[in-house]
Parts: C-alpha cells; structure tokens; sequence
C-alpha cells in the first residue's frame, strides 16, 4: 500500500508541476506518456469489466413454467461471451468517470474528454459495422474464437469464460450477444415473451434470467450506454434477421403454394379443407421460424420503446416537437425526399419503424403474398395439434412463443403486403390491411371451431386447441383494424369466458397441488427432526 501510494503521488507531482521537463538538451512531456496508456487501460477495462463472471443460481420470476424435458439441465450457453447486465455496466462506467473527473481536479489534463473520445469510439456504429461485416457469418459474431480441440471446445456446459480482445467495441459485443440471443432461444421453450410484463422471461429452474436483460429498466440503460447511433446499428441487426426470416416465409409459400390455393378455394368445405391441411410440407418448421420472427420484432418493439423513454426523459421538449411534426406526416408518404428527413428523426428515437418497412419492401414482389392469411390460419391449426402450446395466465402467452406468430402476421400485413399489393394511397392501404386482418380471423376462427366440435374423431384430438383460441382472441384485442362486433361474430364471448374460467380453475389446482405438496416436504422434514432429537 505505501509504495503505491509513493507511485501515486509521484504520478501526480510529475503532471501537476511543470509542463515539460529539460534534461540536458531533452525535453520531456510527462502529459503524453500518461495519456496513451491511460486511453489503453480505459479500453481494456471496457472490455474485460463488460464480460460477466459466474453467477450462482437464482430463481427467476417464470413462475407457472416447469422444467422442460428436451432440454438438457435447462440452461446451455447460447453466446461466446456472457455480457454483464446494461444497467450494471452503466452504474460501473459512471463510478470510473467519477474518478477521472477527481482526477481532473489534481492534474492539468482534461481527463474527461480522454475518456469521452474513448465512448465515443466504442460506440461508433459505422467501425462496428465494418467489423461485422467483415465476419464469415453475418448472424452469429464469433467475438472470442477457441480452439476446436479445447476439451473446453468440445463442452460448452463446462467452458470457461471467454477473453475478449480489446479491439471489440462494447457496441459490438452488446448486438452480438442480443442478436444471438433473439434468434436462438425464440422456440427452445426455455425463454418466452410476455405481453403482460412487457419483456422476456425464463423459466424458473434456469440460472440465466432473461428478464434481467430485456425489462424495461435494463434495455433504458443499454439505450443510455449505446446512444442513438448505437441502438440504430442494433435495430438494423435485428432488421436484417426479420427480413430474412420474412423471406423464408416467402419461399414457404412459394413451395407450397399448390397447396395453399387448394385452402384458398376449398377452406368452406369442411373435409376437403383436413385434407389440404394435412398436405402441408415442413409446416412445423416454418411455424417456428414465424414465431422467431415475431420474437424478434417484440424485441425490436421492446428496444425501441426504451429508446424513447430515455429521450423523453433527457429531452422532453425536443420528444414532443418531433412527434408532432412526425404525426403531421401523412400515412402514405414512405418513401417520399421530403419526408425522409423527419421520418430518419423519428426512426432514430423510437417512433417510426421505417428501417424494418425498408427492409421488407427489399424482398421480391410475388402474388405468393396474396396467400398469406391462409399461411397463418394453417399455422395455428397446426399448432393446436403442438404440445408445446401451453397458455399461461402469468405470461399471457404461449409457453412455445405461439403467440408471436400474430406479431409477425400483423407487421407482415403492415408493412411489405401493403407495399407488394397496394399503388400506394392511405385508404386503400388501410382498407386493404383491414381486409387482411378480417380474412385471417374468419378462416382461423372457422378452422378452429371445427375442431371444437369434432371431440369424437380420433385423428383430430387437439393438445391445446383453447390456447390456440386464446392467441387469436389476442389478435383481434390488439388489431387497429377490428371492433369487438367481430370478435363477438367469430370467437363468442361465452365460449372464450368458458376457456378463460377452464384455464384459471387449472392454474389455480396446480397452484394448490404445488403448496400441499410442499406442506407436505416440510412436516415429513419437520417429522424426522424431532425423531432425530429423541434418538
């Protein structure tokens, strides 16, 4: 301690006193030998303070969920690098520039605007979009590469934290491990989304808690940590992963788009429509990549409203001009010079989602889209047939993220359908959404209806045709473009009471069976310690 106090003060006395130093006929700059390193410690500390050490297990806030059985302990590690939470990072960084500003008080040298310039870079989207663009694969960002023959390497269970250069930015290692994370852990059944908490969950048993990452306080931070500039790279990261997803749905369609015409001219006929919905090729593939889809734009929605909470509170009055003039905007006018400017506004604080709409109208043009509520409908009457589609009331949602198959249709229909199938005028775009909307529900309801009432046909028992239900009632709640007269002629408000009643009778028995059960840990427990005593 005293020698590093020695160094201290000799430290100080050598930048404080004067500003070079003559020796002989040398002259000597303390400041430049103490700036350099210090802007190289900075960087490494960014770096290696950003990677998350081991944690121990806690519980996480999933409370209806159990463990899943295709799932080996529950928790692999789906990222090279574990990353700490934004907020603690954030709260990290801020105790660092409060030590540099002291030090700016002893010291001639504006250490602050070091340490800014050091942000600044670390955050600078376009050096992090030349290093992922120079990656081999543009979804998945090997940040720390090991060595294949690493007994590491072949465990991923066991491996031991990675060490991350110092030349990775902390914008890149924060949209690598998001980016990975939304697209690989969307249909595992370990994670879901919820509409009612407004993040994303993890079941009980897990170590890893995704809501640590995805609520609102923490993607606030990670917007407060990354800037505008940042969460637009990110945004277009994830942009880039929908379209693609949204260009698999596409091909999907193409591929059987026989069969999907066969629905189309024959979903009335009762057992002529089991039989086209029977031939459907790889449809449980294609359902999981339309709920990473929609996984992944509940994700965006997520960030993106984050980024407008912390605008709003750094600058509210700047928020509100920019809303208004971007509310004045007309409805159809994407696309057009002499609005790109407000609309580039708006998009880069949250309000407008023109990156993702640019992003979709890329793909090609085809009639195939005209099949697309036909998609869906198939899709959900599929998933009543999954065991995996559990409804839970804590989550309001599908166990398996079912329900974000609704979040991709509805942003599928608003922005590239309207853009393939419309010439561009307001009511019509509206009028041809709206239409969109009411086809998927009547064929969804239909199709569903049909199987409530066949409770004799073997071939066509459901797991979990009430959740199903449920998925589609959410949609209709949700759609700007449906009244509740239409729920009330698709979907019946007493027969969706009847599920609702069904669905929280269940909980409520599981809920009861847990407590007894542990009850009944805690007297045998209880039981075995007095006789214990008497022996």
């Amino acid at each position: 301690m005293e020698r590093l106090k020695l160094l201290l003060r000799n430290l100080l006395s050598a930048l404080s006193n004067p500003s070079k130093i003559l020796i002989h006929d040398s002259e000597f700059y303390p400041f430049e030998f103490f700036v350099d390193p210090f802007v190289d410690k900075f960087k490494i500390y960014l770096t290696t303070t950003l990677q998350k050490p081991a944690d121990t297990h806690h519980e996480s806030t999933f409370l209806g969920l159990g463990r899943s059985a295709d799932v080996a302990d529950g928790d692999e590690p789906f990222a090279c690098v574990d990353v700490k939470r934004p907020s603690v990072y954030l709260e990290e960084v801020k105790g660092y520039l409060t030590v540099v500003q002291w030090i700016d008080t002893l010291v001639p040298i504006n250490c602050s605007k070091v340490v800014r310039d050091v942000l600044l870079e670390q955050i600078d989207a376009e050096s992090a979009r030349a290093y992922t663009d120079a990656q081999p694969d543009k979804m998945v960002y090997q940040l720390a590469p090991r060595d294949p023959k690493s007994k590491s390497a072949r465990n991923d269970k066991n491996r031991p934290p990675a060490v991350v250069s110092s030349n990775v930015s902390i914008l890149v290692m924060y949209m690598a491990w998001y980016c990975e994370f939304a697209g690989s852990r969307a249909t595992t059944g370990t994670i879901c989304f919820s509409p009612s908490h407004k993040a994303i969950v993890s079941k009980s048993h897990l170590q890893f808690q995704a809501e640590t990452y995805t609520n609102v306080n923490e993607l606030c931070a990670l917007a407060t940590l990354l800037g505008p500039p940042g969460i637009q790279f990110l945004d277009s990261k994830l942009t880039a992963m929908a379209s693609s997803l949204a260009t698999a749905t596409r091909d999907f369609m193409v591929a059987n788009s026989e069969v999907l015409e066969r629905l189309r001219s024959g979903w009335m006929d009762e057992g002529r429509c089991v039989d086209v919905l029977k031939r459907f090729k790889s449809v449980k593939e294609m359902t999981n990549k339309s709920m990473t889809l929609g996984f992944v734009l509940e994700l965006r929605k997520l960030v993106l409203e984050a980024v407008t909470m912390v605008f709003g509170e750094k600058c509210a009055h700047m928020l509100a001009c920019i809303r208004t003039a971007h509310e004045m905007v007309p409805p159809d006018s994407f696309g057009l010079p002499e609005y790109k400017t407000i609309d580039a506004v708006a998009t880069q604080i949250g309000l407008s989602d023109s990156s993702f709409k640019s992003g979709l109208t890329n793909t090609a043009d085809t009639l195939a889209w005209y099949n697309l509520p036909y998609l869906y409908a198939a899709s959900l009457w599929h998933m009543a047939f999954d065991d995996t589609a559990v409804y839970n009331l804590y989550i309001n949602g599908l166990e398996n993220n079912g329900h974000c198959l609704t979040t991709a249709y509805e942003s599928l229909c608003s922005h590239m359908v309207t853009a393939v199938m419309t010439a561009g005028g307001s009511k019509e775009e509206v009028e041809t959404v709206g239409a969109l909307h009411r086809d998927f529900v009547l064929i969804a309801s239909t199709l569903l209806m049909r199987l409530k009432q066949r409770t004799t046909d073997k071939e066509l028992q459901t797991r979990n045709l009430d959740s199903v239900i449920l998925v589609l009632k959410r949609f209709i709640d949700t759609s700007p473009h449906l009244s509740s007269d239409t729920s009330e002629s698709f979907l019946p408000y007493a027969l969706l009471q009847s599920i609702s009643g069904d669905l929280y009778r269940k909980r409520a028995a599981e809920a009861a069976g847990v407590v007894k059960k542990a009850a009944g840990g805690v007297g045998v427990a209880g039981q075995g310690a007095e006789e214990e005593n008497v022996l």
